[in-house]
């Protein structure tokens, strides 16, 4: 690049992600799988945190790029985790969103009208559109609102099951029709705004936009929160419970509830796959597509009726991932505050660590005290 002829262009936005594990494996030069550092001599060995593909060292030179450690710039290594880990940075939220759904149909237990309110008010919100964000619930049609939809939610959890489903029928046409009007609305309103010139393709982000949209993405949550029961499917899920970071366990449905859950009939699905994953062992075929059907799974009754229960963090992922699946509409617009114009499918995996990246050698260097080296402190956990 000629810097007496600048090229004529600017920079308008930045984004910022996470890693993902196929991205850190990528950009790795090397997977450590020692976990023996330095040899009796000093000297790095193959595969442990100083190997000489993560960079130069001391008087070594880098094997990925061939230079000393003046000019080696450094490179990544990664490693692998047996199972995958929760990631402490975004714990909470994964914490939010496992508590608020339905394990056996795999929705949040809000219902699909008022979710669908929010996903279409954070979709006006990535425009900058606020007032138009707020005239979305004076949309009614008929006797189907969002006001209703909230009333409905703060009826008391043991109330009579049979009139709810009897007026679930009878305004399951109505509440589609209802989001059809809104999502019209809501077309109409970016349609009108990009011709008028108040935003644009790539959405339009200020201090006042991000203030209201933090505000209603934690009043989504607080609402996600307030069911004890699914509003889709009626069913009672298991309350969780954390220990740290690092855990997560399963509180037992009381008998009320087991009572209300047989009636309606649904049986949970086993989400660690359990019999796919003995069958594989035994290196029998397995068809992956039976794993999703809703029918497949295991009885509830199977798990203890006191007490709590661990549960692995594979089967927290995959009941995320499905949950992700269904409720993909709002999610996209939770994560994206701008139109994600890429089309990017949004996943829980943000949530979890399958890989750990490991710096450069350049960047933790070890102490040396006469004859003898010392690692860095970042070597540690």
């Amino acid at each position: 690049m000629d810097i007496s002829k600048p090229v004529g262009s600017e920079i308008t936005s930045v984004d910022f992600g996470v890693l993902t594990s196929k991205d850190i494996r990528s950009l790795s030069a090397k997977q450590i799988t020692n976990p023996t550092v330095l040899d009796n001599l000093g000297h790095p060995i193959s595969g442990g945190l100083y190997d000489l593909s993560l960079g130069a060292f001391l008087r070594n030179v880098c094997s990925t790029c061939g230079l000393d450690e003046k000019f080696c710039p450094g490179h990544l290594g990664h490693i692998e985790l047996p199972v995958p880990c929760y990631n402490p940075l975004f714990f909470n939220q994964l914490y939010i969103y496992l508590r608020s759904t339905c394990l056996y149909c795999h929705h949040f237990r809000l219902n699909s009208l008022a979710v669908n309110a929010y996903a279409l008010k954070l979709k006006l919100l990535q425009y900058g559109l606020i007032d138009e964000a707020y005239k979305l619930d004076n949309i009614k049609l008929n006797a189907v609102n969002l006001d209703n939809a909230k009333e409905a939610e703060e009826d008391n959890e043991f109330h009579a099951d049979d009139d709810e489903d009897e007026n679930n029928d009878s305004n399951e046409v109505d509440a589609k029709k209802l989001m059809i009007k809104r999502r019209e609305y809501v077309d109409l309103c970016i349609a009108k705004a990009l011709s008028d010139g108040r935003t644009n393709e790539k959405g339009t982000f200020t201090a006042t936009v991000n203030s209201e949209r933090k505000q209603l993405v934690h009043d989504f949550h607080k609402r996600l929160l307030s069911r004890p029961k699914c509003d889709n499917c009626g069913m009672f899920s298991p309350k969780f419970r954390k220990d740290g970071f690092t855990k997560i366990f399963e509180t037992a449905l009381t008998d009320k509830q087991l009572t209300n859950n047989r009636v309606k009939g649904f049986i949970r699905q086993d989400m660690i796959r359990k019999k796919n994953q003995a069958k594989k062992l035994e290196g029998e075929d397995v068809d992956e597509s039976t794993d999703a059907d809703f029918n497949i799974g295991r009885n509830p009754s199977t798990r203890p009726k006191t007490g709590s229960t661990y549960i692995l963090s594979t089967e927290v992922r995959n009941i995320l991932n499905a949950v992700f699946r269904t409720e993909q509409q709002v999610l996209q617009y939770v994560f994206h505050a701008r139109p994600n114009l890429a089309r990017k499918y949004v996943t829980a995996d943000a949530f979890f660590m399958d890989v750990i990246v490991v710096p450069p050698t350049r960047f933790r260097l070890p102490s040396k005290l006469g004859e003898e080296i010392h690692e860095n402190s970042q070597n540690q956990l």
